[in-house]
């Protein structure tokens, strides 16, 4: 969704594709560090791309990995911070990071 910043009332969407399998993140390993921490590895997990741009005027990274953490019994969701990537790419596909 955008819209060109003179005509409020004028918005435009882009519905060209829908998502592709690809482009979602695949954990292959959690390990347990011990101390509180845990490692987690996986593909495409920093995201597809690095969020928004205007131009040369305004670039918007929304690329910052959070971890959702949903208990299977009851529904419970809580989310994580993520600390010391091995990356901060996108569109990484196949690449582990951790």
């Amino acid at each position: 969704m955008m819209t060109d910043g003179v005509n409020p009332n004028q918005i435009y969407f882009y519905t060209d594709s829908a998502p592709q399998a690809g482009w979602a993140p695949a954990i292959t390993s959690v390990v347990n560090n011990g101390d509180g921490s845990y490692t987690l590895t996986g593909t495409q997990i920093n995201g597809l791309t690095e969020g928004a741009s205007t131009g040369d005027d305004v670039e918007m990274a929304t690329n910052y990995p959070i971890v959702q953490l949903t208990d299977t019994r009851t529904g419970s969701t809580l989310y994580g911070r993520t600390f010391n990537w091995s990356s901060v790419g996108v569109a990484t596909g196949g690449t582990p990071e951790r």
